[in-house]
C-alpha cells in the first residue's frame, strides 16, 4: 500500500481533504491506519537512529510531515513499520456438502466425487 501524498500547501484544511476531511494520523499518512502516532513516533526514531541522527526530532518530523512537507513525507516511505496486528476478517463459507452426503447414501453414491460414482 503505497503512502497518501499530501497537497503541497501546509494549510489544514487542504491536508484534511486529502483524507476525507480529517486531519491524518501517522498510520493514514504511511498507509496502515491501523498504527497510532506513537508506533509511528518510535519508527521514526528508529530510522533516524539508523542514519546516525538524533532520535529526539521524531515527533517534529511527524507533524512535518501531517502538515505536508515534501521531505518529510519522503522520509516516512523509507520507514520500517511493525507487522499488522489486526486480525483478518473473512467471510463465512456455508459447506453445502451435508446435503450431498446424505443424499448420497440413501442412492448409494459417493459424495465426495464431482461427478456421482456408484458403488458395485
Amino acid at each position: 500500500m503505497t503512502p497518501t501524498a499530501l497537497p503541497a500547501e501546509s494549510d489544514d484544511s487542504a491536508v484534511a481533504d486529502a483524507f476525507g476531511g480529517q486531519l491524518p494520523t501517522g498510520g493514514m499518512i504511511v498507509g496502515r491506519p491501523d498504527l497510532s502516532d506513537d508506533v509511528v513516533i518510535e519508527a521514526i526514531a528508529m530510522q533516524l537512529a539508523v542514519r546516525g541522527r538524533s532520535p529526539d526530532g521524531a515527533a517534529r518530523v511527524l507533524e512535518r510531515a501531517k502538515g505536508g512537507d515534501a521531505a518529510a513525507l519522503k522520509f516516512m516511505r523509507t520507514l520500517v513499520l511493525p507487522p499488522p496486528q489486526a486480525r483478518l476478517s473473512m467471510p463465512l463459507q456455508i459447506i453445502r456438502n451435508e446435503r450431498r452426503r446424505e443424499a448420497g447414501r440413501e442412492n448409494g453414491v459417493l459424495a465426495f466425487a464431482r461427478l456421482p460414482v456408484r458403488r458395485r
